[in-house]
C-alpha cells in the first residue's frame, strides 16, 4: 500500500499506547478466536479505540498474519491482564 493510497482513503488515525496494543491480542483471541500479530493488533487497537467516537460509521481493521512467538504472547496478555 503506498502513501498516496493511505492518504486518499484513510479517515482518521487514532494514537493508541502499547497497553492498548497488548489488550487487543487477548480481545482477539477471546471474541474472535483468532491469534494476530502485533501489526494487526495495532490496527485492533486504534479501531476498538475509536469506535467511541465514530457512532454509526464503519470502521474497517485488515487483519492479518498470527506470526507471533509464544513468549511475545504470553508477555503481552500478562501486560494486558494486568492493567
Amino acid at each position: 500500500m503506498t502513501l498516496p493510497l493511505c492518504t486518499e482513503l484513510i479517515d482518521q488515525r487514532v494514537l493508541i499506547r502499547e497497553r492498548e496494543i497488548h489488550s487487543a491480542l487477548p480481545f482477539m483471541i477471546d471474541t474472535a478466536h483468532q491469534l494476530v500479530e502485533g501489526v494487526s493488533a495495532m490496527a485492533i487497537a486504534a479501531g476498538l479505540k475509536a469506535r467511541h467516537s465514530s457512532r454509526g460509521t464503519a470502521i474497517v481493521i485488515v487483519s492479518c498474519g498470527a506470526n507471533i512467538s509464544s513468549a511475545t504472547l504470553a508477555a503481552a496478555i500478562a501486560s494486558a491482564l494486568a492493567s
